[in-house]
């Protein structure tokens, strides 16, 4: 159901400020998604009965749906699960959010939340490099299937449209943030946006 409370605070925040906010989801939640068609609800979260820890949330077209009731003129950043390092999950978040969810209201594509935090223990390997050469290729192939998705309509989507690092200010093992994933050529396909550091 919508959540009138978050949507009325919005509005309220696009009078005020005289422009609507922009809003990119984040947490543990963008690392766990999985794009499910079939899904009715708006999302599903699956906990570990032991810890109590999402591992999964499963969202199906409302999640993208729920979009379009953002107040007029706000847009999303779609953040593409990185933290199970599946291509094919990730590259399923980005063109279900363009099945979806109107255009006009995605921002931008971001893969993956404060992969620093766990790109050494979750398989990720190579450090900064090794993440910097996924994220291209990733990246390059899911720019591939969007442009193809959306046909003649790809112009009027952002050709530079990745939000790239999204890494945190922690002190961590492997630091992905701008400083080091950009000197690592992170940019030298040319479709970065937006770094983002949280």
């Amino acid at each position: 159901s919508p959540n009138e409370l978050f949507l009325g605070l919005l509005s309220r925040f696009a009078e005020r400020a005289g422009q609507a906010p922009n809003i990119r989801p984040g947490g543990i939640t963008m690392d766990s998604l999985i794009f499910d068609a079939n899904q009715t609800e708006d999302l599903v979260r699956s906990t570990n009965p032991a810890t109590g820890a999402v591992y999964r949330t499963t969202v199906g077209p409302k999640y993208y749906q729920y979009w379009d009731k953002l107040p007029k003129g706000t847009q999303v950043v779609s953040t593409l699960n990185l933290g199970n390092l599946t291509y094919e999950v990730a590259r399923d978040l980005a063109l279900a959010s363009l099945q979806y969810a109107p255009t006009e209201r995605i921002l931008g594509l971001e893969l993956g939340n404060e992969p620093n935090s766990y790109w050494n223990t979750t398989g990720g390997n190579g450090g900064a490099q090794g993440y910097v050469n996924l994220w291209k290729n990733w990246t390059s192939m899911i720019d591939n299937e969007v442009n193809g998705y959306l046909g003649s309509k790809s112009a009027s989507f952002p050709q530079r449209r990745w939000w790239a690092s999204s890494a945190t200010t922690d002190d961590t093992a492997v630091n992905l943030r701008p400083v080091s994933i950009i000197p690592d050529g992170v940019n030298s396909n040319g479709n970065i946006a937006e770094y983002s550091i949280h």
